[in-house]
This record gives C-alpha cells, sequence and structure tokens, in this order.
C-alpha cells in the first residue's frame, strides 16, 4: 500500500512539472520499528501429579458410615441450575439366621453452610450362635454436630454403647451349673467428645486436637473412667522445612478389687526436612511420663526418632527406613474389645515398645496399582497376651511379658483401582516372636492376610467380598498343660446392594461362606455360614 502511494505521489509530480515548472520533494518522517522481544525458550507442558499413597488395610469388622455431608459454598452459574436432592436420612434393615435382627439409622441436616448434626442408631443380635448360650448383642446411640466458622471447625460427640456377650468358652458336656447371670458379660461405655481444627489446609499451621471422656462399666462392677486428650499438628517454615508435634494427655481412675490411678503423657516433637525432589528425612524424639502400676519401673522414657525416604523413580520406587520407640496404652476398655472374654480384675500395664528398626518399598505404577513391601525388628517390654484362665478356661487372663520380647514382622501389601468401578486389595504379614518369661506367645497369630474386593456394575448393583485367613494360633489350658494348636481362619465374606432407585435398595450378606466353625480364642468357636437380608431406604 505503502509503494502504491509512493508511486502515485511521485506520477503526479511529474505532471505538475509539465505545467509549473520543477517541483522538489523532501521525505523528512522516518519510520523506525523498535526491536521485537523474542522469547526461545520452549513452553514446557508440566502436568500436576498427584502423589501415590500406599493404601492401608487391617482385617477388622466395617462400620457403615455416611460421608460427611458437603457443606462448601457454590458459586451459582449463569443460567438455571437444578439442585440435586440431598438425602440425609438413611434406614437399614435386615434379618437373618441364628435369630438376627438388625436395624441401623442415621439422620442429618440438609444442606447448610455452617452446621452439621445429626443421629445414629443402632441393634444388632443373635439370640443363638453356634453353640448353647453364644447369642450377642450390640447396641449404639450417638449424636454429633460440626460448626464450620471462617477459620476452624468445631465438632462434638456424645455415644452410648451397650455390648452384651456370654462366658459360653466351657466344657459343653459338663454344663456348669450355674445361672445364666454368672455367664453373662455386659459393657457400658458413655463417650463425649469435643474437638477443633483448622479449616484451611494449606495454611503453614495445621493442627487437630480433641478432649475426649470415657466411662466404661462391666456386669461384674468393674469401671474405668478416662480424660483423654490429643494433638496433631505441623507448621511449614518454607516448603521444604516442617516442625511436627503430636502428643497425648491420659488420666484414667481403674476400680475393681482395688482403684488405682494411672497417668500417660506422650509428647512427639520432629522435624522435617525435605532435602531435595528425592530425598526427605523426618528427625526427632518420642517423649513418654507413665505412672504405671509396675514396680521398679522407669516412669520417664526417651526415644530417639528418625525416618528416611528416598524416591528411587519418582513415585513409583520410594525406599524408606528409620527407627523409633513409643510406650503403647493398655487400658480395660481397649482390652475388652479386643478379647470380650477377658475375666474381671485384670492387671493392667502399658506396653514399652523400646525400639522399633523397619525399611521397605512402596510407590504407586500406571494403571491405579500401588505397592508396599516392609520388614521390621522391635522390641517390647511388658507386652500382652491372652490365655485362658487357670480357674475358669471360658475366660481369659491377661498375661505380661515383663523381660524383652522381640518380633520380627515381613509384611506387604497391594492395591488396584480401575476407573473407580472396581478395587482390589491384598494384604499379608508375618510374626515371628522370641518371648522370655512367656512360654509361647499366646493367641498371637503367625501370619495374617486378607483380600478385599468392591466391584460397581453401571451404578446399579454393587458387589463387595473379602477373604481372611489367620495362622499360627496356639492357646494353652493350664489345667491339664495340654497346649492346644487352633486351626487356620479362612473366612470368606459376600455383600450384594442392589439399588431401584437412588433412594430404595435392597441387600443380602453371606459371611462364613466356607462354614467353618474356627476358634479365634480357644473354646470359642464361632457362627457357620450366616446369611443377612433386608432393605435400605433413604430420605
Amino acid at each position: 500500500m505503502l509503494s502504491f502511494i509512493l508511486i502515485t505521489s511521485i506520477s503526479f509530480a511529474q505532471d505538475d512539472d509539465n505545467l509549473k515548472g520543477e517541483l522538489v520533494i523532501k521525505k523528512e518522517a522516518k519510520i523506525e520499528l523498535g526491536p521485537v522481544n523474542r522469547n526461545f525458550e520452549k513452553i514446557n507442558n508440566i502436568q500436576p501429579s498427584q502423589p501415590h499413597k500406599p493404601l492401608e488395610y487391617k482385617a477388622q469388622e466395617v462400620e457403615l458410615l455416611l460421608p460427611k455431608l458437603d457443606t462448601k459454598v457454590k458459586v451459582r452459574p449463569l443460567g438455571e441450575e437444578t439442585i440435586s436432592k440431598l438425602y440425609g436420612d438413611y434406614l437399614k434393615l435386615g434379618f437373618g439366621n441364628y435369630t438376627t435382627p438388625y436395624i441401623e439409622a442415621f439422620f442429618n441436616n440438609k444442606r447448610d453452610e455452617k452446621y452439621a448434626y445429626g443421629a445414629h442408631v443402632k441393634h444388632f443380635s443373635s439370640k443363638n450362635g453356634p453353640v448353647k448360650n453364644s447369642g450377642q448383642s450390640e447396641n449404639l446411640m450417638s449424636l454429633y454436630g460440626r460448626y464450620i466458622g471462617k477459620t476452624a471447625v468445631l465438632r462434638a460427640n456424645a455415644t452410648y454403647q451397650r455390648n452384651r456377650y456370654n462366658f459360653y468358652g466351657y466344657d459343653h458336656v459338663r454344663e456348669p451349673s450355674a445361672n445364666k447371670d454368672t455367664l453373662k458379660q455386659l459393657f457400658n461405655l458413655y463417650t463425649v467428645s469435643i474437638g477443633i481444627e483448622n479449616k484451611d489446609k494449606t495454611s503453614n499451621l495445621n493442627y487437630v486436637t480433641d478432649l475426649n471422656y470415657y466411662s466404661f462399666a462391666t456386669h461384674t462392677k468393674a469401671t474405668e473412667g478416662e480424660i483423654l486428650w490429643n494433638l496433631k499438628s505441623d507448621y511449614s517454615i518454607d516448603g521444604d522445612k516442617r516442625i511436627l508435634l503430636d502428643g497425648a494427655i491420659s488420666v484414667s481412675k481403674r476400680s475393681d478389687s482395688s482403684s488405682i490411678n494411672r497417668t500417660l503423657i506422650i509428647a512427639k516433637p520432629a522435624f522435617l526436612y525435605k532435602v531435595d525432589e528425592k530425598l526427605t528425612i523426618v528427625g526427632g524424639f518420642n517423649i513418654a511420663y507413665a505412672n504405671d502400676t509396675i514396680k521398679d519401673y522407669s516412669k520417664f522414657h526417651l526415644y530417639p526418632r528418625l525416618n528416611a525416604e528416598y524416591k528411587l523413580s519418582g513415585n513409583k520406587l520410594i525406599a524408606f527406613a528409620g527407627f523409633d520407640g513409643d510406650m503403647q496404652k493398655n487400658t480395660l476398655r481397649i482390652l475388652s474389645k479386643e478379647n470380650p472374654y477377658i475375666s474381671s480384675d485384670i492387671p493392667l500395664f502399658h506396653t514399652n515398645k523400646t525400639s522399633d528398626f523397619y525399611a521397605g518399598f512402596k510407590g504407586g505404577l500406571k494403571g491405579g496399582i500401588s505397592y508396599k513391601i516392609k520388614a521390621s525388628s522391635a522390641n517390647y517390654k511388658y507386652q500382652y497376651f491372652f490365655n485362658n484362665s487357670v480357674l475358669d478356661t471360658s475366660k481369659f487372663s491377661v498375661l505380661y511379658d515383663k523381660s524383652n520380647v522381640n518380633i520380627i514382622n515381613l509384611g506387604g501389601e497391594l492395591g488396584y483401582e480401575l476407573s473407580g468401578s472396581f478395587r482390589l486389595a491384598l494384604a499379608g504379614a508375618y510374626f515371628k516372636y522370641y518371648t522370655n518369661e512367656i512360654e509361647k506367645p499366646w493367641h498371637r497369630p503367625d501370619f495374617t492376610g486378607s483380600v478385599l474386593a468392591t466391584y460397581n456394575l453401571n451404578k446399579k448393583v454393587y458387589f463387595n467380598a473379602d477373604f481372611y485367613y489367620i495362622g499360627g494360633l496356639r492357646g494353652k489350658n493350664y489345667l491339664s498343660g495340654q497346649e492346644i494348636k487352633l486351626n487356620g481362619i479362612a473366612d470368606l465374606n459376600l455383600k450384594i446392594d442392589y439399588l431401584f432407585s437412588k433412594s430404595f435398595s435392597a441387600f443380602i450378606e453371606a459371611n462364613n461362606i466356607l462354614s467353618k466353625k474356627y476358634q479365634r480364642y480357644t473354646y470359642y468357636s464361632t457362627k457357620g455360614i450366616n446369611v443377612l437380608a433386608g432393605l435400605t431406604y433413604s430420605f
């Protein structure tokens, strides 16, 4: 275009020259363009990656809990938005063989930006069991509340549990003449707790703390009250350095044939340092003060703590190793939950894990696979074991090995997830016990294994299957002096849920499908195959 203007201007100048004479054109304006900045660096397409966290699995009874309500504020988009119906209330009814009624219900408030509250009730019982007088009952009532503030979340909970069992592990050929009331084992537990945690998890300071009160009582008038305070916190100095501080204070009083006051204080300060993208180190101390009932036993304990993780191949292969120690709390409430057939007036000592050396590998692979392999060698003092009582073999005593007990553990976990529709988890662990004052590790397994699988078929049918194996259990009858080796436990369970609609579904559970009346504790056979079926309604 500029060339065209110049040519046209010159042409007109020549024509004017013929008419008026010579015309001189001076070009004074000079157009200069500044240098253009150019970036020759190639922009890398960096995709954010999520760290793979290995899954942890425990072979235990799973209680059904509703997910927490989503109380985040949604930004309303332009145009009309259809708000999906939220089902905050939940009712589940079922019945099974062994005369087993089941009812469970959750009642929750609906959408609210600041408050979440509700109630939970449950009843599950079996009038009959594998043998005479082996019925049991579990009952629960709970109220909870949560307040979401600008900077913190407050929560509170009050729960009552009543669990009934029977001491049915006696000689059924020579059935005791005692009435059913003497066979009765009853636990009443009241729990009240309040807690607070910071709302913004991206802040430099993160904390979770709660204060709990437990009131526990048995049918034989044994009681235990405990006030427990927990803290878990960390402070970020920068992206590579963090200060960690966990702690707990337990003050309890146990009353049976005598009254005993017990205090346990634990503090775990540590420093996390991310050396580079591959190496992360955590170092610190675990400190414990135990005002226990053990004579000539130090009250103050200090355990060094060191852990290191090194990424050999990103998150695909991470090597870790470390050592630490800790004081493990033992209370009447905790031991009764592990073994409901313990006798009255059992001794209570905290278990001192003097040292624990461990190493292993973990990581995640493509295709939704995660894994973990770990080996450890730990030393304990006052490690507890369960065994049948000398005076009454249907009840269990708690035996402590006051000397050093070494436990070698080799374990592994493998998880797989396919597009959220299929999940598979495998876990296994081998244990080797070296005891001193206790002849054998009574009722402690040599091997545990589990397989858990879930499958979602078109969001219509949900399958849950699990298989557990426990081997190497043994006990001893101190009256006869005979050691009893228990058969391996193989327990296969299957549950199917069918959704007729978003609010109505049916379920069926088949437990111990292999119908093995195994014994987890000597003389206590479990149910054979038991089936529970029912309906679920959400509203």
